[in-house]
């Protein structure tokens, strides 16, 4: 049997690839430890350039466990080196992504995702035999919520959700007027309490899965003195009989793939909110096809992550139907619109990663 003809790639540049991507991942494990352990925002906050042992000695960390971080990212042309007096520094263009948490960037945060998932690695090549288990439970990706908290310091920091918002028209206003926000998947609550701030008449309650980021949302809510919104347990894909009809707006951003039955977390989202309520559903700007995906610069990530994050942790229930951070826009508005939803609106403005759907429950006539 022939080959399909992909392209003209020699065996040679086939190797070469391989490598590149083999030096490329060490180089993002060194990326994770500089971000997790705050090595560049120090390096950033010297005035001037300084030895190993000064950088050691300011972080409090072994020296020669710096040096060799040093020479992983002084080869990977993160960190620049003058010869001489052996003295490092970070040129100021390459701030604002090493940056932990800088709004709108900080894309070493985005690192910390390979170590995390290649944690499970063993564990989620059981998960592919047939004999083996559906997928794997959240608390086997250890410091899960801090990443999402340091992540969603970013992607809803409140300029990008401002942007987001104003894609329908005189919803601001109606929530500086006071609505009903419910904020699902809410994670540590860095949305919710970005709104609740921003529109004390409105009223916002915020749910997820985990106590673990409800609790630290909780803990945020008091420490800001905001009394306009609660946290608390829930799963969407039951959520309470008593909610029928209940909410004016629904924040599903960034959590319709990870849930076990998304075409049910659907149908929920329609029952509890009110007719003519809106649903804001933030997710990857990504298609269903794979070869769609070819060009997209960002798909290794979306794909990767995908294969040890999301897609287990939607299959860990019998009935978990594994959409994967890459199940594209085409499936996503085919189910949206099986629910029931209708006026169907996407828009990939102003983060060109995610997509941001805006869908609507039939009004009562």
């Amino acid at each position: 049997m022939e080959e399909p003809v992909m392209n003209e790639e020699t065996e040679a540049e086939f190797a070469q690839r391989m490598n590149v991507a083999i030096n490329e991942g060490f180089m993002t494990l060194g990326l994770a430890i500089g971000s997790k352990l705050g090595l560049f925002d120090l390096l950033i906050s010297f005035d001037k350039p300084k030895t190993s042992q000064e950088i050691a000695d300011a972080g409090g960390f072994k020296e020669r466990y710096i040096r060799e971080w040093l020479g992983l990212m002084v080869v990977s042309q993160i960190v620049d080196v003058d010869r001489d007096t052996k003295k490092y520094f970070i040129p100021t263009h390459r701030h604002n992504s090493l940056r932990t948490g800088y709004p709108g960037n900080g894309l070493a945060v985005l690192a910390w995702t390979l170590p995390m998932d290649g944690a499970v690695m063993e564990e989620l090549m059981d998960c592919f035999r047939l004999e083996g288990p559906g997928g794997l439970s959240y608390d086997k990706f250890i410091g899960f919520q801090l990443f999402r908290k340091q992540r969603m310091a970013i992607t809803v920091s409140w300029e990008a959700m401002k942007q987001r918002l104003e894609n329908v028209p005189g919803l601001l206003q109606k929530m500086e007027e006071g609505i009903c926000i419910c904020d699902v998947g809410c994670s540590t609550g860095h949305a919710a309490l970005n709104i609740a701030g921003k529109f004390p008449k409105s009223t916002i309650y915020g749910f997820d899965i985990s106590e673990e980021a409800v609790a630290m949302a909780k803990q945020d809510a008091k420490d800001k003195g905001l009394d306009n919104v609660t946290f608390g347990i829930n799963d969407l894909c039951a959520l309470p009989d008593d909610w029928t009809n209940k909410w004016d707006l629904m924040l599903l951003w960034d959590i319709a793939h990870d849930v076990p039955e998304t075409s049910k977390a659907f149908r929920e989202t329609y029952r509890t909110l009110k007719p003519g309520g809106i649903v804001s559903m933030l997710d990857m700007n990504m298609h269903t096809e794979h070869t769609d995906n070819m060009q997209v610069p960002y798909a290794r990530f979306v794909y990767g992550n995908s294969l040890f994050h999301c897609l287990p942790v939607s299959l860990r229930f019998k009935d978990g139907e594994g959409m994967g951070a890459a199940w594209g826009q085409e499936k996503a508005v085919k189910m949206i619109r099986d629910a029931g939803f209708v006026d169907i609106e996407t828009f990939s403005k102003p983060t060109q990663s995610k997509m941001h759907f805006v869908f609507t429950k039939i009004a009562l006539e």
